[in-house]
């Protein structure tokens, strides 16, 4: 897969005061259409952070 098309996520899961939250977050380019060509620079990066709860999905 070219690099332009990959994009990075993370996903993971938190209990806050007895309620389970899903979280996921992805790592686009400046223009929001692909991955990040360097995930660790803010200038390329935009960061997206996707708050779900369980029942929504």
């Amino acid at each position: 897969m070219p690099i332009a098309t990959r994009s990075w996520h993370e996903m993971g899961v938190i209990e806050f005061n007895g309620t389970t939250i899903w979280f996921k977050l992805d790592l686009y380019d400046v223009d929001y259409q692909y991955g990040s060509p360097e995930p660790s620079d803010p200038e390329q990066t935009r960061r997206i952070l996707t708050l779900l709860l369980p029942s929504e999905y």
